[in-house]
């Protein structure tokens, strides 16, 4: 954690050498800092929930970790295989791709 502050920290460019107004390199920073925040809060909320869900089953300690790894590995290869589906659907199919369009930017526009 402390890693990532200090990413952030030395991560402010300096304006003259970016040739970019003063204000974009605050609000970089402040953007920078933001998002560390919010996923450290999410982080947070996914050790409460997996924590209620262990729980709530009766996981026995010394099955938590097996558990815990295998749900994150899953995770992932279903993440990857739910992208690459939604990806090869949008490139095979027009109509995906303009309906995306168009719910994304009927919200925009109001």
């Amino acid at each position: 954690m402390l890693f990532g502050l200090y990413v952030g920290l030395l991560y402010e460019p300096d304006p003259q050498y970016y040739d970019i107004p003063a204000d974009l390199n605050r609000q970089a920073v402040v953007q920078y800092f933001t998002g560390y925040l919010l996923e450290t809060a999410l982080a947070f909320d996914n050790i409460f929930v997996i924590s209620l869900i262990f729980t709530h089953f009766c996981i026995p300690r010394e099955y938590q970790h097996r558990v815990l790894f295998w749900g994150i590995i899953g995770a992932i290869v279903f993440r990857g295989i739910f992208i690459s589906l939604g990806a090869a659907v949008v490139n095979s199919r027009t109509w995906c791709s303009t309906s995306s369009r168009c719910s994304l930017s009927t919200p925009a526009r109001r």
